[in-house]
């Protein structure tokens, strides 16, 4: 008798849909225009991060979820498009990229970050993967009981 192997579930990038990429990157262009190229991507793939260990459906609704992210709490923000025209198409290139290559994570399946102006009171229950440019990478100890994230 031939044994058939259970399907494997497909990682949910390969559903990306074009308003998931603009998310992204509207979500890196908000979080880290000003940043290192390394910088935005691990900003990329924090959201990316997210997106997979959450049971939301789209990218944009893990960006626009509860405030996730500093810039969705301001409605002005939100509704204004980005005005410089050289950080709106990295971040485009970055989200293109981070999704293209998942496993080039260079947060290491970060889900959280801060600035380093920023002491979060979240911050100590998490592990500390690392800094890029301004931001501070983490990690939860264990998903079940990490904290909301407020970045």
């Amino acid at each position: 008798m031939l044994a058939i192997a259970p399907a494997m579930a497909a990682p949910k990038e390969e559903h990306i849909s074009g308003s998931d990429l603009l998310c992204l990157a509207l979500n890196v262009y908000r979080e880290a225009r000003n940043q290192p190229i390394e910088g935005q991507l691990a900003v990329a793939h924090v959201t990316l991060n997210r997106y997979e260990t959450s049971d939301l459906p789209t990218i944009c609704d893990v960006v626009f979820k509860s405030g996730n992210f500093a810039w969705t709490r301001d409605p002005k923000v939100v509704q204004e498009w980005p005005r410089d025209e050289a950080a709106w198409e990295m971040a485009q290139r970055v989200a293109h990229q981070a999704l293209a290559d998942p496993g080039a994570d260079p947060v290491k399946g970060s889900t959280y970050f801060h600035t380093v102006s920023s002491e979060p009171d979240w911050a100590p229950g998490l592990v500390r993967v690392g800094r890029i440019g301004d931001h501070v990478f983490y990690r939860a100890r264990n998903l079940a009981s990490a904290p909301a994230p407020t970045n």
